[in-house]
Formats: C-alpha cells, sequence, structure tokens
C-alpha cells in the first residue's frame, strides 16, 4: 500500500478518486510542526539550532499519517510544490521519522494542477526531497523568529503601547507611513487649464491650450485666474483653422497570464477583493482542479495550455485574432522564480465554473490567460492642432481610434490610478486647412494633487517592485498590519494609526538598516541564492545575526526616557508643524510658557507640557496643530458628555459611559449617535428555534452578535443597529459551524446584481434560513413571499433594501416608547 500525504483534504478527497486502489491518501491540513512562541526556539550559539514543535491541532492527524505509515511500503509526499509545500512534506517526514514509522522507500512529486493527467503524470516523476528549498525555508522561519522575538520585547519595554515588529511587516507598514508623510508635507498648487470647444461634421470635440504668444503652455504655466483670464480672452477673439494633423498607427500587447502579485492586483481592482479573500478562493479553485498553482511568480503557460488557448480563442472569435506565433512572455519583476506556470485554467474549454466569488476570480483567471495568447490591439492615435489667425494661440486636441481590438475584446488590464486620459476622445476627420466652428471657451481651476494613500493592489506591486518580501505572503502580511491595528482602511486605502507611525518612527530611528527598503531586497535575493542552492543557510543566519544581536542589546539597554527623548527630535516636524502666526511650535498653547514634549505614558505615547502638574495639557501623539484638544468634556445634551479618557474618546451620561467605536469619527458623535451607543444592547428578538433573545453590541473587539452564550463579529458599527433576525440567525449559524475560520468557507450568493448606487457596496442575492433576501454588506431586505430569487434585479434589489433602510432598525420589542420630558 501506497500512503501519499497532501495538504487540503478537498485535495486527497481528490486525488484519491485518480489514484484508485493500493493508493491512501491522507491530508496534513497544512503544517504539522512550528517553532513554539518562546525564547529558546532559535539556538543562535549552537548554529541555530531549531526547537520544533508538533502543533496540537494537527496531533490527531499526525496520529492518522503514523497509524497508515506503519502500514505502508512507499511514502508519497505529494504537498504544494512551492517551499512551504517543501517544508510541510520534510516536517511529515522528520515526525514519522522520529515515530519509526516512516515506510523504507520515501518519494516526493508536485503537480501544477489537480487534474487527472497532471497527478498521474506527477506519479511517474518522483524525486527526493529538494534540501535547498528546505534550507531557504528553515532560513527564513529563523530571520523572522529572531527579528520578531528580538525586537518585540525590546517594543514592549521602551515604547508604551507597541505590540510587535516583524521583518516584512515593518517595511511594509513604513512604506505605509511614508506615503502618509508625502501626503501631509505636500503643498497644493494652483493652476489653470484653458480649452475650446469645437464642431465639425455634427460631431464635437475639445481641443486645450498649448502655446500662446510663442510660449509653452504647460500643465503649471497659466497658475491665477487673471493670467487665466487674459488667455482665455485671446481664445475666444481668435477665429482657428487646422493647422497641422498627424496620424500614428500604434499597437497594445496583451499582458501575461496571472502571477500570484498580479491576481491579488486585479482581483482587488476589479472584484474588490482583499489579497487573504483573493487567495482563499484560489485556493479553493486549485483544489477543485480548476486552476492552476496560485503561488507562483512564472509568467509563461506549458504548451498545450498555450495550443489549448489559441483553440479556444479561435472558437470563439475568428482566426485574425490569433496570433501567428504563440507567446512567450518572461518576468521582470526583481527576484522572480520561474520554476512554475503562471496561474491559468486547466480547460480552456470551461469558460464559466463555480458560482459567486469562485465564478468571477475563475472568469478573471480564464479571461487574463485566454487573452494572452490573443493578437495585439491596433489602434490609431490622431493629434490635431488649430491656431489662431494672428497664430498668438495654438490648440491642440488628441484622440485615439481602436482600429482592431484584439485581445482588448476579451480583457484590459485595471491600473491602481485614474489617469489624465486626453487620448480616449473620437475624432472628426480633419484636414489641413478646416475651420471648425468654435462652440465655447472654458478657463478651469485645478489644483495638484498629493500622491495617493496605498490600496492593496498598489502596495502588493510596490513590495513586489521592491523585491520585498514573497507574493505568496503579501496577504498574511498585509492582514497582520491590520489585526495590530498598525493602519485601518479607508475607501480601500491603507491610512497608518499612530501606533503604526510610533513605531516605524522607532524602527527608522534606532533599527534603520533592518527597515531599509534595499537591505530588506538584498536579504531577499540571499535567501532566494540559499533557494538555488548557491549560499549556506547557516552563512546568511550567523552574517545576520552577527550585526543584529549587538545593535539589539545597545538599544535595551538605553533608559525608555533616553528613547522618547530621541524620538522625540526625530518626529518633531511631525509633531510640532509650523504655526502660521509664526510662533514656536512647541509652546503650549494652554499656559503659554511651558514645552510641549514627547511623553511614554502606561498606554501609550502622548505630548504633554513640561509645566506639569501645573499645566495639565495633554494632546494625543500625532493629534498637533488644530487638532489638538485640552482636557475638558463637551456637553452633547440630554445629560450626555463627550470625553477623552485614556483609551480614547467615550460618552457618558450618569454612571454608563460607552467608548466611541473606531470607525465613528469623533466630530460626527451627535446626540442622536450618542444616544444609541448608550442604548446598547439592542434586542435584536427572541430566537425561532431556542426562544431566546438575541442581543447586537459592540465589545472591546469590536461589535458583534450575541445569542445563548455564543456569538458571531458584525463587521461594523452601523451593522449592530441594522441588522435584522434573519441576518442574525445566518450570521450565528455560521460562526457556530466555523464559517469565518476555515479556510475557503464562505456562503455563497445566488447572484451578484451590481453595486448598489449609495452605499457602494456590491448587492447580492442571498438565501437565508427564513427565505432570500438581498444585501448591499450592511442592509438586508427580505424578498417578498412568492418571489423567486433568481429573477431579482438590480432596480428592485435597490428598492427593497432603499425601503428597509428607511424604515430604521427594529425596535425593541417589550420597551415602551420613553416619556416626554415635562417642560
Amino acid at each position: 500500500m501506497k500512503l501519499v500525504v497532501v495538504e487540503s483534504p478537498a485535495k486527497a478527497k481528490t486525488i484519491e478518486k485518480y489514484l484508485g486502489s493500493g493508493h491512501r491518501v491522507l491530508a496534513s491540513f497544512g503544517h504539522v510542526r512550528d517553532l513554539p512562541p518562546k525564547d529558546g526556539s532559535v539556538d543562535p550559539e549552537h548554529g541555530f539550532d531549531m526547537l520544533w514543535q508538533v502543533s496540537p491541532d494537527r496531533a490527531k492527524q499526525l496520529k492518522a499519517i503514523t497509524d497508515e505509515a506503519k502500514k505502508a511500503d512507499t511514502l508519497i509526499l505529494a504537498t504544494d510544490p512551492d517551499r512551504e509545500g517543501e517544508a510541510i512534506s520534510w516536517h511529515v517526514q522528520e515526525v514519522l521519522r522520529q515515530k519509526k514509522a516512516l515506510p523504507a522507500n520515501v518519494q516526493r512529486v508536485t503537480f501544477n494542477a489537480i487534474t487527472n493527467s497532471a497527478v498521474s503524470e506527477a506519479m511517474k516523476k518522483p524525486r527526493g526531497l529538494d534540501e535547498d528549498l528546505i534550507d531557504a525555508y528553515r532560513a527564513r522561519r529563523a530571520l523572522d523568529y529572531l527579528v520578531g522575538f528580538t525586537l518585540s520585547p525590546i517594543l514592549w519595554r521602551k515604547l508604551p503601547g507597541a505590540k510587535s515588529a516583524g521583518r516584512v511587516q515593518s517595511v511594509a507598514l513604513r512604506l505605509i507611513v511614508d506615503r502618509e508623510r508625502e501626503i501631509e508635507i505636500f503643498k497644493p498648487q494652483e493652476y489653470w487649464q484653458v480649452s475650446a470647444g469645437f464642431e465639425a461634421d455634427g460631431q464635437r470635440f475639445t481641443a486645450r491650450l498649448v502655446q500662446l504668444d510663442g510660449k509653452k503652455i504647460d500643465r503649471l504655466t497659466i497658475g491665477n485666474r487673471e493670467d487665466a483670464d487674459a488667455a482665455k480672452a485671446v481664445v475666444e477673439a481668435g477665429r482657428f483653422a487646422v493647422s497641422s494633423v498627424e496620424t500614428k498607427p500604434f499597437s497594445r500587447n496583451p499582458p501575461p497570464p496571472f502571477t500570484t502579485s498580479t491576481l491579488q492586483q486585479e482581483a482587488a481592482r476589479k472584484l474588490g477583493f482583499s489579497a487573504s479573500h483573493t487567495m482563499r478562493v484560489a485556493q479553493s479553485l486549485y483544489e477543485d482542479g480548476l486552476i492552476t498553482y496560485m503561488r507562483t511568480d512564472g509568467v509563461d503557460m506549458a504548451a498545450e495550455a498555450i495550443s489549448g488557448a489559441r483553440r479556444a480563442v479561435a472558437k470563439r472569435y475568428d482566426a485574425g485574432f490569433v496570433p501567428d506565433r504563440p507567446r512567450q512572455y518572461q518576468s521582470k519583476i526583481k527576484n522572480a522564480q520561474e520554476a512554475h506556470e503562471a496561474i491559468r485554467p486547466t480547460d480552456f474549454d470551461l469558460a464559466r465554473a463555480a458560482s459567486g466569488d469562485h465564478a468571477r476570480l475563475y472568469e478573471l483567471v480564464y479571461n487574463r490567460a485566454l487573452a494572452s495568447q490573443m493578437a495585439s490591439a491596433r489602434l490609431e492615435r490622431t493629434t490635431v492642432e488649430l491656431t489662431d489667425g494672428p497664430g498668438r494661440a495654438v490648440l491642440r486636441s488628441t484622440g485615439q481610434v481602436v482600429l482592431f481590438p484584439g485581445f482588448l475584446a476579451l480583457y484590459e488590464e485595471g491600473s491602481d490610478e485614474k489617469a489624465e486620459d486626453e487620448e480616449g476622445a473620437r475624432m472628426p476627420a480633419l484636414r489641413e486647412g478646416d475651420a471648425p466652428a468654435k462652440t465655447g471657451v472654458e478657463a478651469n481651476q485645478s489644483f495638484t494633487q498629493p500622491p495617493p494613500r496605498y490600496s492593496e493592489a498598489s502596495l502588493v506591486k510596490r513590495l513586489e517592485e521592491l523585491g520585498i518580501g514573497r507574493p505568496s505572503t503579501y496577504a498574511a502580511t498585509l492582514q497582520t498590519l491590520k489585526d495590530r491595528e498598525y493602519v485601518r482602511t479607508d475607501k480601500g486605502r491603507f491610512v497608518p494609526e499612530e501606533s503604526g507611525r510610533l513605531v516605524t518612527a522607532f524602527l527608522e530611528r534606532f533599527f534603520e538598516k533592518y527597515v531599509s527598503y534595499d537591505y530588506t531586497a538584498e536579504l531577499e535575493e540571499e535567501l532566494d541564492d540559499v533557494s538555488g542552492g548557491r549560499l549556506d543557510w547557516q552563512k546568511l543566519l550567523n552574517d545576520f545575526w552577527r550585526d543584529f544581536q549587538p545593535k539589539a542589546g545597545e538599544v535595551m539597554d538605553q533608559k525608555p526616557s533616553e528613547i522618547t527623548q530621541a524620538l522625540d527630535k526625530f518626529l518633531a516636524p511631525w509633531l510640532y508643524p509650523s504655526r502660521e502666526d509664526g510662533s514656536d511650535p512647541r509652546v503650549c498653547p494652554q499656559c503659554g510658557n511651558g514645552r510641549l514634549n514627547l511623553r511614554g505614558g502606561k498606554f501609550g505615547a502622548f505630548v504633554a507640557c513640561s509645566n506639569y502638574p501645573e499645566c495639565r495639557y495633554t494632546q494625543k501623539f500625532g493629534q498637533g496643530g488644530d487638532q489638538a484638544q485640552s482636557e475638558g468634556p463637551t456637553d452633547l445634551g440630554d445629560g450626555i458628555l463627550l470625553k477623552s479618557g485614556r483609551f480614547g474618546p467615550y460618552v457618558e451620561r450618569g454612571d454608563k459611559r460607552v467608548s466611541i467605536p473606531k470607525d465613528v469619527p469623533v466630530e460626527d458623535v451627535t446626540t442622536e449617535v450618542a444616544e444609541r451607543l448608550l442604548s446598547l444592547p439592542r434586542e435584536i428578538g427572541a430566537h425561532p428555534e431556542t426562544g431566546k433573545p438575541i442581543t447586537a453590541s459592540i465589545g472591546r473587539y469590536g461589535p458583534y452578535l450575541a445569542h445563548d452564550g455564543k456569538y458571531a463579529k458584525l463587521s461594523s458599527t452601523p451593522e449592530v443597529f441594522e441588522t435584522g433576525m434573519n441576518a442574525a440567525v445566518a450570521k450565528l449559524a455560521d460562526a457556530a459551524s466555523g464559517g469565518g475560520r476555515r479556510q475557503g468557507a464562505s456562503r455563497e450568493p445566488i447572484a451578484v446584481l451590481g453595486k448598489h448606487p449609495a452605499s457602494g457596496g456590491d448587492i447580492k442575492v442571498m438565501a437565508g434560513r427564513y427565505g432570500p433576501y438581498v444585501t448591499d454588506g450592511s442592509i438586508n431586505a427580505t424578498l417578498p413571499k412568492g418571489g423567486k430569487p433568481e429573477g431579482v434585479t438590480l432596480d428592485e434589489a435597490v428598492r427593497l433594501i432603499d425601503e428597509r433602510a428607511a424604515k430604521g432598525p427594529p425596535a425593541k420589542k417589550g420597551r415602551r416608547p420613553a416619556r416626554k420630558k415635562a417642560k
């Protein structure tokens, strides 16, 4: 009997069906061992020896594997075809060796897709474990442990309120903080654009002023209204004729199939998926045999896949859409490892598969891979210049025409930012000497914009460009930053929290080398050298530890007050920005003679007056300038006070107080908002099965539902007041079944109809326990009785959701209306 070990039970079930009798396939459920989270798990004094510990939640599975291994004559390790998969196989082998249950014959096989043919072919080509990949895994794991377990205790002791630091996550956090600094110091610059509308042959177009009195007009040339009005007057007075027409053909080539990174980027742009959700859905598609392995840097496809794609293109379109020769791609990304294929469908004859988010991601993968083997798009760009009679003003209009769509008929790559595109407009046919009719002249004021905050897509792209980390780890890295509350997201963009800025400042000030982009990328290259057998893993660790350990000891020896003083100086430009009146920004605004300084408290850093305790002026870390507030409550009326405490802002009435949730801006806290918060917990109603109440409230870890000692997490504060019985029962049931924790577990919608015009959320038709309903992610509305969920239109769904929202939250049962106070 041959024992085959894979990672997931879904893969095990499928592969056992392919292999048939004589094979027993079991899942390891991922990694079976790890370094215990305590000092001494990595020993630098003895060759970086590692103390591995079997994960408690894998003991049962390991026992099943051990029992089967004792009966098997061959062990086939068939975990994923990457470094982590190699490490899991190595861990399984070592555990069986220790238990004296390792079969005499051990083989390693890998397959890029879970299909019958791919699995059968892989079984014919067994090999031994790749020691270089295992060494690279050990080096990465040791590095992450040494950095985390050395830096984190320093942070806890020297930087109150900080939680932890990691090798890659700290650099990703620095990128977010650096971008925020760029935004804060950005000075908007006013500029004006003068343009004229024209019409020829019934077609309208717009031309922009590019030259005035022999001077070239760039974007920032006209900087005020006076100059803009003068330029506008010249254009209004002029009679324009076409002075030149230039037509240039050009082509656009399709992008390559997806890598891990580009899949995460496009899924974020086009589907609104987080990196972690993208990888969960992709993992499920891979295990179902629908796509190839989703952790890869490779951008090319296997020869048979290319042939399949070209056949599918010819079948769907015509021969003109198939290029003469198959396209071959090569990655331009730093540190790319192209040992595996790009992400592609396993069968190009299957254009649609699965449902819900799985269907949307599969379609994205399918279209991208198919488009990569399609013909280039052919376009034509036309630039027309118009000059007035005296030659004072020159206007330019640019447009383009698609002569042949090629791959654009199927797929166009998204972008992170909206570009100022003046080349997309259609142009009428014009010749030199033509004098189109002028329809109007405008002078429009604009201001230069700061660089945008990072989205998940743009941050993943930037990390990959810099060569920091591996694409397969980006999802976990970004999730860690959110979980530790170093960052938050606002409209899909990362905003650093105060704690994240403070940790970044500390690391930049005291560990600058280890959060520098160049050093982190160089270390990544060395780890790749270990993977390729070009560098010894223990030498890499020794070189790192030789410099890092003394630096850590030096910082640990400093007093917290010395750390705070150094950070105060390092952060001065940000903590104490220049004042418009030219006064000293460090002078206390309350007493007028004290000096503001950074202090470290039990609950984090803050800025305080040097005249304490005589002057009790304080402000939160990073809350400088006009945002600073001295102590003192705000009276909201009806006996409610808005206060700021050591745990942040809160509302209070009598002996009851409630913290302001993080997703509720303090400036938005009105009497009505405070009343709702103070009324919590809200009783939604009696559970239809148990008869016991379901309540919604906000706790230490955020908004939640509660019922009979069981809980379900809510995603936002509004849900606390808006969740109805149908949605509450479904969320509690999903939480009870572990739906929020299991990889790939999610309730699939019956249909995704489109975006809600007001909230912007995806409107989905869902199957609820008490009947179908529609939701935009925050408001749920039950479908009318007799209504078929498959027939719901977007307009109907919007109307139902808006009607439900207009009713407000369900009335709390058993409560009498509040009496009006006597005047």
